[in-house]
């Protein structure tokens, strides 16, 4: 079934509403959340929320958290305290703190600490893009990702998203996590009752499955093998150990350690062209570059090359249009957790 973005954040808002969290606080969780699934990033949108909800409602998570900036004087950085609320929160605070930082010395570097998962890297690159500058950012997370002949998770599948401006045209995006596939991809096909490619994860004794209960269970393989697996440290590095923040194993995954906080740091780096060149400048030359990609056609195709935002910013569009497509076994669990936490069950999500 297709639902209406704004009906569905509607909803999403009022649960948040349920467990306390601040009503212009869950609005803004709730306009983020969906954002992920109009863009096509389902595994980051609505589909996380019972796990969301669970750690506000057991106090995991704080619904009233306040956050504080510490300026570091003379210098473009900055450390933003979370207050270990909602990670949507704590990461679209800190992208105005280095849009800010930016504004005033062309680059602003801002550390993230005592936070949570924050969805899709992707939401707040792209939110300093739209600002007309270029967006960086990662955060460590969780041990998911282990190495072929050693049993166990060893690093969090670190996410890495870099969004550039063009102008009328999307921005660049690119917004990978470090593993084969993002643990998300594991959870829904573990909803969904489907199999998995055995190149996604290993199971606990080490052995390839298609089974994503299996591979949830043991561990995900990094991308490119020992280079996703190298840049998943270093970006644990430069999060969580440079910032004071937990790092490594001392981080707490919301899944598997639902009773602990999670306390996690991002990194967010926002850069503002105009103090490199004339911004008329920047934006003729985004635009050879794109057009130079977009001569490069494929001979078997026909297509020209794909440019990363592209698809985002075209599936946005239709979802805008045509609505959120979410499945039946999450339109069950949505209902569900509507009557769990006293929130109206929509019509659309009402049983047939």
């Amino acid at each position: 079934m297709n639902i209406d973005h704004s009906v569905l954040s509607e909803f999403v808002s009022d649960l948040f509403q349920a467990v306390q969290v601040p009503a212009s606080h869950a609005e803004r969780i709730a306009e983020l959340l969906v954002l992920s699934n109009l863009r096509g990033i389902d595994t980051h949108g609505v589909h996380r929320l019972k796990v969301y909800l669970k750690r506000l409602s057991t106090g995991m998570i704080t619904a009233k958290g306040e956050m504080k900036r510490t300026e570091i004087p003379g210098t473009p950085m900055g450390i933003l305290d979370g207050d270990n609320a909602m990670g949507f929160l704590v990461a679209d605070e800190a992208v105005s703190y280095a849009v800010e930082k930016a504004g005033e010395y062309g680059v602003g570097l801002i550390w993230a600490k005592n936070s949570n998962h924050f969805g899709s890297a992707g939401l707040y690159s792209m939110k300093a893009a739209e600002k007309g500058m270029v967006g960086i950012v990662s955060t460590n997370v969780p041990p998911l990702m282990g190495m072929v002949n050693f049993k166990g998770s060893i690093v969090g599948n670190n996410p890495l998203a870099i969004s550039v401006p063009m102008r009328d045209h999307p921005p660049f995006s690119v917004d990978i996590s470090l593993s084969s596939v993002a643990l998300g991809k594991l959870l829904r096909a573990m909803q969904e009752g489907s199999s998995i490619p055995d190149t996604w994860a290993l199971d606990t004794q080490g052995r390839p499955t298609t089974d994503p209960k299996e591979g949830y269970a043991g561990f995900l393989l990094p991308m490119a093998m020992h280079k996703g697996f190298s840049l998943a440290l270093a970006l644990d590095l430069l999060t969580g150990v440079l910032a004071g923040g937990p790092f490594l194993r001392d981080i707490s995954s919301m899944y598997k350690d639902p009773e602990k906080v999670s306390s996690i740091t991002h990194l967010i780096i926002v850069i503002d062209p105009s103090r490199i060149m004339d911004m008329e400048d920047f934006y003729q030359r985004m635009s050879l570059w794109k057009d130079e990609l977009h001569s490069i056609v494929s001979e078997e195709t026909g297509e020209t090359l794909h440019i990363p935002g592209e698809g985002l910013a075209a599936t946005e569009a239709e979802r805008r249009r045509t609505g959120v497509p979410l499945s039946s076994a999450l339109l069950e669990e949505l209902r569900e957790l509507a009557l769990t936490y006293g929130v109206d069950v929509p019509e659309w999500a009402s049983p047939e």
